[in-house]
C-alpha cells in the first residue's frame, strides 16, 4: 500500500557544501520509482510516496545519493503518522514556548530525527553538554528542545554519535501539511 513519507536529508544546501538544486534530487528520487514528490524549500524536505518500508527507502535513496552525488546524504524517513506523533508528543509546554519566543524573539522549539533511538552515550554527551539556557527531552529515535537563545551557539548536539537532522517547529508543522495535501 502507498504510504506519504518524508525524506529529511542531511547536511544538504547548508553553507558552501553539498549544494544539489532540489529538482536534481527529485530526479534521483523518480529514477527509485517514487511517486508525488514535492520538496519543501532548498533545505532537505522531500516528501513522496512509496509501499516500501522506510529502512529500504533509506538504503535506496543514501546510495543513489551517492552514487549520482559523489557525497554521502544521511536520509531520515518519516511517515505521515510519524510526524503527527512527532508534533503531538512534544513533552514542552505551549505556555513555555511562547514565553521563549515572546521574550528572545526567535524560533525556540527544534526537533532532531535520527533512525534509530539514541544511545546512553548520545544521553551522557547531551547532558554534559546542556546549558541553563537549553532544555531537552529524549523520546525513541527523536529529541525535542528548547533553546532561549537560539540554536545558533548551542554546543548540544555537536558530540552526538547518533547522526541527526535537525528542524525547527514550522518547517515540521508545513512539512505535515504539505504531505497530507
Amino acid at each position: 500500500m502507498m504510504e506519504n513519507y518524508t525524506a529529511f536529508l542531511r547536511a544538504i544546501n547548508v553553507g558552501k557544501h553539498n549544494r544539489v538544486k532540489m529538482i536534481r534530487i527529485k530526479e534521483i528520487l523518480l529514477d527509485l520509482g517514487l511517486t508525488d514528490i514535492k520538496t519543501w524549500l532548498q533545505s532537505g524536505n522531500v516528501i513522496f510516496k512509496s509501499d516500501e518500508s522506510p529502512d529500504t527507502l533509506r538504503l535506496k535513496i543514501e546510495k543513489a545519493f551517492l552514487s549520482e552525488l559523489g557525497f554521502e546524504v544521511p536520509t531520515i524517513i518519516r511517515s505521515v503518522r510519524d510526524l503527527e506523533s512527532i508534533i503531538n508528543d512534544c513533552p514542552f509546554s505551549i505556555e513555555k514556548i511562547k514565553h521563549i519566543e515572546q521574550t528572545s524573539n526567535i524560533t525556540c522549539l527544534y526537533f532532531a530525527m535520527a533512525n534509530h533511538d539514541f544511545t546512553d552515550a548520545d544521553r551522557q554527551a547531551l547532558e554534559s553538554r546542556k546549558s541553563e539556557k537549553e532544555d531537552y527531552v529524549v523520546l525513541k529515535n527523536n529529541m525535542y528542545m528548547v533553546f532561549d537563545s537560539g540554536i545558533r551557539n548551542t554546543k548540544l548536539i555537536s558530540k552526538l554519535k547518533t547522526p541527526i537532522t535537525v528542524r525547527n517547529h514550522n518547517t515540521l508543522v508545513k512539512v505535515l501539511t504539505l504531505a497530507k495535501s
